[in-house]
């Protein structure tokens, strides 16, 4: 899927779910928090659940997932380049998949792009590059929702994650 059919799915996405909110009672947008800082949009390939990451078989193959984290960093770093600091206060962090099937409610399937947004840090020896837009992404530092909506078409299926700038202080 090219660039350009990746921000137009997400365009259709986003207004289709703004639309016809009041359609949909099961769907709890969130309400949104300061100013945007970012808006990324990647294929819902790259934003896999985590139990299909974190299958059998997966766990002794960390390079598998290494490659999977490293195309997600690099679809979000042609997208916006790293800060140079950290988003103040409690940024939040809104992830909105849009697909033709229905994901669990606790799939975690915005984990890895989330942990794209941490500073750079070194784990084992090794540089684990990040966008800095959070400090952390536990619930005292961010407010994170993830949320699904329904599309008609495959074609159409991404996921839009936007960084807001959120409350002043951490709560």
């Amino acid at each position: 899927m090219t660039t350009e059919a990746l921000f137009d799915a997400a365009e259709r996405g986003w207004k289709a779910g703004e639309a016809r909110l009041w359609s949909r009672p099961f769907f709890e947008w969130p309400g949104l928090w300061g100013e945007e800082e970012a808006c990324f949009i990647l294929p819902l390939s790259l934003c896999k659940p985590m139990n299909q990451l974190a299958r059998a078989g997966m766990a002794g193959q960390a390079w598998a997932m290494g490659a999977h984290k490293r195309k997600v960093r690099d679809a979000m770093r042609l997208q916006h380049k790293p800060r140079r600091e950290p988003l103040a206060g409690r940024p939040q962090v809104i992830c909105v998949r849009f697909s033709i099937r229905e994901p669990d409610k606790y799939a975690n399937w915005g984990k890895v792009p989330v942990d794209r947004l941490l500073p750079p840090r070194m784990r084992a020896g090794k540089l684990i590059e990040g966008l800095n837009f959070i400090t952390d992404d536990s619930p005292k530092c961010i407010d994170l929702n993830e949320c699904w909506w329904p599309v008609s078409k495959r074609a159409d299926e991404v996921v839009v994650i936007k960084i807001f700038s959120g409350q002043e202080e951490a709560a």
